[in-house]
């Protein structure tokens, strides 16, 4: 997001339903700002708002796609409250695989 606009990026890697997420190198153990994590932490407490993401994503994408997209929203979420940053210790938490 930015200036409270949503971009798509990388849809690919976003959306796949069955692909495990290696490649995220770059990103291991970088500082998450505070705004950032407030809007996980909103978002993941409020169950309508999830509920018109998966609508309008429903309308787009395939079920496993959204199913998947969704739950690596609420992993990163998690991973973010509770660490503070996506470390190379939460690989094993990032395989993204949707919630059968």
């Amino acid at each position: 997001m930015k200036d409270d606009k949503v971009y798509a990026i990388d849809n690919g890697l976003a959306f796949a339903p069955d692909k495990l997420r290696r490649n995220y190198g770059k990103f291991w153990d970088v500082s998450i700002p505070d705004e950032l994590k407030e809007k996980f932490e909103s978002f993941l407490s409020q169950e309508d708002k999830q509920k018109v993401l998966k609508d309008l994503l429903s309308e787009l994408l395939k079920p496993g796609e959204v199913e998947a997209c969704l739950g690596r929203i609420e992993t990163i979420g998690r991973i973010i409250a509770s660490k503070g940053s996506i470390t190379t210790g939460s690989k094993k938490e990032l395989k993204f695989q949707p919630k059968k």
